[in-house]
């Protein structure tokens, strides 16, 4: 699964943090991110489709333990 854009703007806050002499580097802008995939066209944004409601009813714990088998 892809990662978040929020997930990458942690890890690349994270990485400056580890690089900045001090331990905690200026913190980067809202759009960082959306820039720098402009910037980088072979990192691209997927976007996820959405789950088929029957899907989402499967998913749930009650409907899982009814259908399985205890071993």
């Amino acid at each position: 699964m892809p990662a978040l854009v929020q997930q990458l703007r942690w890890a690349m806050q994270f990485i400056l943090d580890l690089a900045s002499p001090s331990g905690k580097a200026l913190l980067i802008g809202l759009h960082f991110c959306t820039r720098w995939l402009e910037r980088n066209p072979d990192c691209r944004c997927v976007k996820q489709k959405p789950q088929e409601v029957t899907c989402l009813a499967c998913s749930t714990e009650e409907v899982y333990s009814a259908t399985t088998t205890t071993i």
